[in-house]
């Protein structure tokens, strides 16, 4: 039986596409891509996407309709159904989560570095930026709470609001770091012991582990320590809004969500051996060997990322170079 008879019919709602990688890769597949196309009176209007619509000129005063398309509407769903029937996409979303395969390093096996995947798990959106704005304006908006309810005494010794003794701009300052932004209050009960310092840590942490960006950071559904890590970058398809109206829109929880990509690599079991500093670095003639060097920081860098320390992937888990993010919105019982 035909599987995508038994899949309900749904939509897609991007959060993400990058539009140049996908239509290479769909160009591989289909010899060639078209940009778009042009729909011209009632002729042809049942081929209609319905996307677009202008009106023009014809012989005089005469109007005609002409419909303007865009290939890119339909660039992901085209690749997926490319990929699929050339059996060139891995759904690895349920091997990853299947309770009673628990081997990470057999999946990893057999979808090696650049396969394509798609993968539908738990994700949550992290920002360092949207950290570090949102934990200042709490901190705002708390001593100014504090202040309103405090006693008068203290709110005049301390001058100003919970005696802040920031400005209301949110921007980092120059040469500056996002923990900078954090303002320094004298008193704050209000958010129970949570005091300047301990904001500046947790956004020092985060500026440290997540690099400026905006990452889906996947997880399972069933319990299994795993997890995957896609970065999203900037002025993308549908990536146009600020983080801030992102997170307004989708919140900071768990969401279903669906990464079509390629893997960029699966975190090893175990952290790669560091070469000793003084190893190897300089060869017999004095000269210095880059490739040693190169893998000396690169393994320092891989030790610390299985801890953790890093925004690379850290077993169990894998990246994935995101070309879509999207999640499905099922429609009932009604063809697309």
């Amino acid at each position: 039986m035909n599987e995508s008879a038994l899949t309900p019919p749904f939509i897609r709602e991007f959060i993400y596409v990058d539009v140049d990688r996908a239509r290479v890769l769909l160009s591989q597949l289909a010899g060639s891509v078209r940009k778009g196309f042009k729909l011209v009176d009632g002729s042809t209007r049942d081929r209609s996407l319905g996307v677009g619509r202008a009106t023009y000129l014809r012989g005089g005063d005469a109007r005609g309709s002409e419909e303007e398309h865009s290939v890119e509407d339909g660039l992901v769903s085209d690749l997926e159904e490319a990929l699929d029937v050339n059996g060139a996409l891995s759904d690895i979303s349920v091997r990853i989560d299947d309770p009673d395969d628990l081997n990470l390093e057999k999946l990893a096996r057999e979808v090696l570095p650049g396969s394509v995947v798609r993968l539908t798990a738990l994700g949550q959106m992290f920002d360092a930026t949207y950290v570090a704005e949102s934990l200042a304006a709490i901190m705002t908006a708390a001593a100014g709470i504090s202040a309103i309810a405090g006693p008068r005494d203290s709110r005049a010794r301390s001058g100003k609001p919970g005696g802040a003794k920031q400005s209301r701009d949110r921007r980092v300052p120059e040469g500056g770091q996002l923990e900078d932004l954090i303002p320094m209050i004298d008193n704050l009960d209000i958010l129970e012991g949570l005091d300047t310092d301990s904001v500046r840590a947790i956004v020092k942490t985060t500026r440290g582990i997540f690099p400026a960006g905006l990452h889906l950071v996947f997880s399972s559904q069933n319990g299994r320590k795993w997890s995957a890590l896609a970065r999203l970058q900037k002025d993308r398809k549908y990536l146009d809004a600020e983080p801030e109206i992102l997170f307004s829109r989708y919140g900071t929880g768990k969401s279903l969500w669906t990464v079509l990509g390629t893997v960029g690599h699966f975190a090893a079991s175990r952290p790669p051996d560091m070469a000793s500093p003084q190893a190897d670095l300089v060869r017999d003639d004095k000269s210095v060997d880059r490739a040693s060097f190169v893998a000396m920081v690169n393994g320092l860098i891989g030790t610390m990322a299985s801890l953790g320390f890093s925004s690379t992937a850290s077993y169990p888990g894998v990246s994935i170079v995101p070309v879509a993010v999207y999640r499905s919105v099922e429609i009932g019982g009604a063809s697309i």
